[in-house]
Order: C-alpha cells, then structure tokens, then sequence
C-alpha cells in the first residue's frame, strides 16, 4: 500500500502522524502541570499557611515570656503595662489557634493540636495567672 504512495505523499502522512503525536503529548504535559499546580496550592494552604499561624503563636508565647520577665524587675508602673501586654497575647493568640483548629487538619494533626490546647491551657491558668 505504501510502495504505491509518492514521497510527497509519505512524507506528508509521516509528518501529520508526528505532528498529531505532539499535541498528544503537549495535552498529557499540560494536564499533568495543571494537577501538579492544584496539589502544591493544596499543600500550600492546608500545611504551609496554617504551619505559619502556629509560629505566630510560637511568637506571641516569646514576647509573653519576655514580658513576665521584664514584670519581675520593673516597677509597679510598667508591670500594670506588662500585665496588659501578656493579655493582649493570650488573646491574640487564641483567635490564631481558634483559626488553626477551624482549618482542614488531619487525624494526626488534630490530636496533636488538641493535646496542644489542653497543656496551653494549664499553662496559662497555672502559669500566667495563678
């Protein structure tokens, strides 16, 4: 059958196999950066952000310590500001858990997180403000 064709003729077969082969693979290329976007957004906001919030908190806990700190050695004046700024924290730093705990944890995440908030809570009421 192809003996029969003229070279013109296979070469435009030859070439339009190959150029239909090439948007078969550009269309498996593009698909495939597509899924891989989507997964590394999904990553993104469901491990890197929330892992952000809880270094804010990580945060908050340090200027908090500093705080208690600095109370001990200041006058009575600047432990009353010091007191405001530890509740200023706390606060702060329970809308930031409030909002982590909200987000789409796993199973092991959850437990830890929940383990997390009953010692921060003893820490707190034992701790901060006895």
């Amino acid at each position: 059958m192809l003996q029969n064709l003229t070279i013109k003729s296979r070469l435009t077969i030859v070439i339009g196999f190959l150029s239909l082969l090439l948007i078969g693979i550009e269309g498996v290329g593009i698909y495939s950066l597509d899924s891989s976007n989507n997964s590394l957004k999904n990553l993104y906001q469901n491990s890197v952000l929330p892992a952000g919030r809880l270094n804010l908190v990580a945060r908050s806990m340090d200027t908090t310590r500093i705080a208690v700190a600095e109370s001990m050695y200041s006058s009575m004046t600047t432990v009353a500001n010091e007191i405001d700024q530890i509740e200023n924290n706390i606060v702060e730093e329970n809308k930031i858990l409030d909002s982590y705990m909200a987000s789409n944890l796993s199973i092991e995440e959850r437990k830890r997180a929940d383990v997390y908030v009953s010692k921060r809570k003893d820490y707190f009421l034992l701790g901060l403000k006895p």
